[in-house]
């Protein structure tokens, strides 16, 4: 399907969380910044603010108390809080004290339903606002009497010197949001990346945007056994059903098509490296032979060679390479060898070789893809990865039919139908994609009448 086609913004939670793991340490690093960051800033940029306060109440002359006459009285503590915010009050003030201009911040409050207001004078040093308060209280008559003949403003509570600033550094608090505030910034980042990241994260996406086929979807399968490196095999007792009849419908598939078109020999490639190519081949290879039939297993990555470790035969492996037979070291009754327990013929080898595109073109090659396709059943070969080198491009050639995995969320959507228009050009066919490594798969199940329509189709379109 091509990509020019309307596509619409998906969110695959899997592959965000996926991300998210991945970045733990980038994440745990702009937390670090975050605390640092905000500690410096705290620490560099605090200015103490200290505040000191008096009470004054504002009253009628010849009042016999401080609520009689109330609501003129509040009236008349508003026009005093105009008094105590204007201009000449604080230059009086500042006057007083010796200074060219107030060394604070008067600010007034009027208490609600009373006659009461309190001054406030913010300053950054706590003498500063105590003597700036005690000036307002000494200049505010001169103010005040010639503006009102029957009122008077009285202090009802004696200031004090401030003893701690009015805006605490609270340089914990800080450091946390500072953490908090990176985390959520590197996170989010990562989030979008990951959501507008153009590669494959779902069997739609496959669908809608790859030139090929979806031929069939393998599980992610977690490992049970200690040794990480171990790979998923069919083979193994700790492997779950749902990953078995992954392997098991792309068998049908592999059946059908060999059935229907008369093909053999399957090349199973990828796009990159680390997307699981190997384990599937070794996995479609061991199903196969699982009912009954002979299959030979290759491994021609003679970049990387990898069925040695897949099968976990180090140990057991006797140094005749594969690459020897390619180059004419070695016969092929020397590096072909039966294993009873897997039930497999197998070509393998541990050593890389430069000139891989030149051994996978000889005459060898030719001679051996012979002999197979008339003593087996089935041959599966393991190429190598298609960015990195042109063997699978050579081996197209001589194979009846391709097979390209694509793990989960790794390589560009781009890349991918490069790739894919080079195997459609290829001599062989391409049946589709694997896609491997799938954190979630489509609820239907395919049945054996839908591989038939499949086969059908395909045998419709060669």
């Amino acid at each position: 399907m091509s990509q020019s086609q309307d596509e619409q913004l998906e969110i695959h939670w899997s592959s965000i969380f996926r991300d998210l793991k991945k970045s733990i340490g980038l994440l745990i690093l702009s937390a670090i910044v975050g605390v640092l960051g905000a500690f410096s800033a705290t620490v560099l940029l605090y200015q103490p603010t200290y505040v000191s306060s008096a009470t004054f109440v504002a009253e009628m002359k010849n009042s016999t108390s401080v609520y009689a006459g109330l609501s003129n009285e509040t009236r008349l503590a508003a026009i005093f809080q105009d008094v105590m915010d204007s201009d000449i009050l604080e230059q009086k003030a500042a006057s007083y004290m010796g200074e060219e201009q107030f060394p604070g911040t008067i600010e007034t409050q009027i208490i609600d339903s009373t006659n009461l207001f309190v001054v406030n004078v913010s300053a950054e040093e706590p003498q500063l606002a105590f003597e700036g308060i005690q000036a307002i209280i000494q200049v505010y008559p001169e103010v005040s009497d010639n503006l009102f003949e029957n009122a008077v403003m009285s202090v009802i509570s004696v200031p004090k010197a401030p003893n701690e600033p009015s805006n605490p550094q609270n340089l914990a608090r800080n450091m946390v949001l500072g953490m908090l505030g990176m985390v959520v910034v590197c996170g989010g980042i990562i989030v979008l990346l990951s959501v507008f990241r153009d590669t494959i994260k779902s069997e739609r996406n496959i669908r809608r945007k790859l030139d090929t086929d979806l031929f069939g979807t393998v599980v992610h399968e977690k490992k049970q056994v200690k040794k990480r490196k171990t790979s998923l095999l069919l083979n193994q007792v700790t492997i779950s059903s749902r990953f078995r009849q992954s392997f098991q419908r792309i068998r049908l598939k592999i059946e059908y098509v060999s059935r229907k078109k008369g093909y053999k020999v399957f090349m199973v490639t990828s796009a990159g490296e680390d997307e699981g190519k190997s384990t599937v081949a070794a996995n479609i290879a061991l199903s196969l032979a699982q009912k009954g039939k002979s299959v030979l297993l290759m491994d021609a990555d003679l970049r990387k060679p990898a069925v040695v470790k897949v099968f976990d035969k180090q140990k057991e492996f006797n140094g005749k390479e594969f690459g020897e037979y390619l180059q004419g070291k070695l016969s092929l009754e020397d590096v072909l060898t039966y294993d009873s327990r897997l039930k497999l013929y197998l070509l393998m080898g541990t050593e890389a070789y430069q000139e891989s595109p030149e051994m996978l073109d000889s005459k060898a090659m030719m001679d051996v893809l012979s002999m197979a396709r008339k003593e087996l059943d089935y041959v599966i070969i393991d190429t190598a990865p298609m960015l990195l080198t042109a063997d699978a491009e050579t081996l197209a050639a001589y194979v009846d039919a391709s097979l390209l995995v694509i793990r989960e969320d790794v390589i560009r959507t781009k890349d991918l139908n490069d790739l894919i228009n080079i195997l459609h050009r290829s001599h062989s066919e391409l049946l589709g994609c694997i896609y491997n490594d799938a954190s979630k798969v489509s609820a239907e199940r395919t049945s054996i009448r839908e591989y038939r329509r499949y086969a059908e189709s395909q045998t419709a379109e060669a």
